[in-house]
């Protein structure tokens, strides 16, 4: 079997995902074409981004529909690769399907964070419910966050902040 991971790669970086993001290895064999491995990846590319709540907003924001727990903490260690690798770019995250947020995710929240700060760049959550907020007060690193009450709010004053 021969791997497509050279071909692969350069697929994937045409469509903003990396091979670490989608968690898929394509083999060709000599039954299978290189048509058909493509349309597979096409199809692997779609799904995952259909699963994935990670969207370029503009050339500097990047917004963010988490899913709820468990898959917070797979969102947000992809969004921490993307960020380390773009390395200018504000996020916001949409809170509005979080219930609940564990302490494995605040730790991935708080690095986040700091490695946003570290660059000069913004970390706003926005849609968070009040029983999801007081996590935030309780832990007292709510003052810590931005919070704003829509992704539309956060979304406008980012780009205020970004023009100026």
């Amino acid at each position: 079997m021969l791997c497509l991971i050279a071909r692969k790669h350069r697929l994937l970086s045409a469509t903003g995902a990396s091979i670490r993001q989608l968690g898929v290895v394509f083999l060709l064999n000599p039954a299978q074409t290189y048509a058909d491995t493509i349309v597979e990846l096409a199809k692997a590319v779609i799904i995952r981004s259909n699963k994935m709540g990670i969207q370029d907003w503009s050339d500097d924001i990047i917004l963010v529909d988490l899913p709820s727990e468990p898959q917070i903490g797979d969102e947000l260690k992809t969004l921490t690769e993307i960020v380390r690798d773009r390395g200018d770019c504000d996020v916001v995250l949409d809170f509005s399907s979080v219930d609940i947020v564990t302490s494995s995710s605040l730790s991935a929240l708080l690095k986040l964070r700091k490695l946003l700060n570290d660059c000069g760049h913004n970390f706003v959550f926005c849609n968070v419910a009040a029983a999801t907020k007081s996590i935030f007060t309780v832990t007292g690193i709510d003052g810590v966050f931005e919070f704003a009450d829509d992704k539309f709010v956060a979304l406008a004053g980012l780009q205020t902040v970004n023009s100026q």
